[in-house]
């Protein structure tokens, strides 16, 4: 196990000059696993080709400068900022994501990377496995919080999954690991 995660991330280097084609909310079936879906690759007239995704399990935002504009705690409340009961967010047979400030929000995060000029200008990680994605005024901020062992706080998908990376708590350490 290696002790210095930022080493093994500059995989995400590969992002800079890359479009966000994507911001969405999964929940998998039993709800074992919610993520949020961040999208990267170029935009075209009809179509975006995606090239790496990276799936997000732990604590993320998006923000502009003065602005938050998503945070995965939005799941926890309705579009008009109502807090959910216990068994709307955490139950799958309730789950209900058109519901949620989540989902309000990802739409907005979606219009302002509409922009095709809009490009990923830096990528920064630290030894603890955060990670900073600059997007013209924008910073998507991922940061691994609390998860059970052996849980993947993200997953980063490379070519529409032929290198696949993830960082997991392994007995309280982040561990960048490659998993495909």
């Amino acid at each position: 196990m290696k002790n210095n995660v930022r080493n093994d991330m500059s995989i995400l280097q590969t992002l800079v000059g890359k479009c966000v084609v994507g911001v969405d909310y999964v929940s998998y079936e039993g709800n074992e696993a919610n993520a949020l879906v961040i999208s990267f690759g170029s935009k075209a007239k009809d179509n975006n080709d995606i090239f790496s995704t990276i799936y997000v399990c732990c604590y993320a935002r998006i923000r502009n400068a003065s602005e938050m504009l998503l945070t995965m705690s939005d799941i926890f409340y309705s579009e008009n900022l109502q807090k959910l009961p216990y068994d709307q967010y955490i139950r799958a047979e309730f789950y209900n994501f058109e519901d949620t400030l989540l989902r309000k929000n990802c739409d907005r995060v979606r219009r302002y990377f509409d922009n095709p000029s809009c490009l990923v200008s830096a990528v920064t990680t630290n030894d603890i496995g955060d990670i900073f994605i600059t997007v013209g005024d924008m910073q998507i901020e991922i940061m691994p919080d609390c998860i059970q062992h052996g849980l993947e706080y993200y997953r980063i998908d490379i070519l529409g999954g032929k290198r696949q990376f993830a960082l997991r708590n392994f007995r309280g350490r982040n561990v960048f690991e490659v998993v495909a």
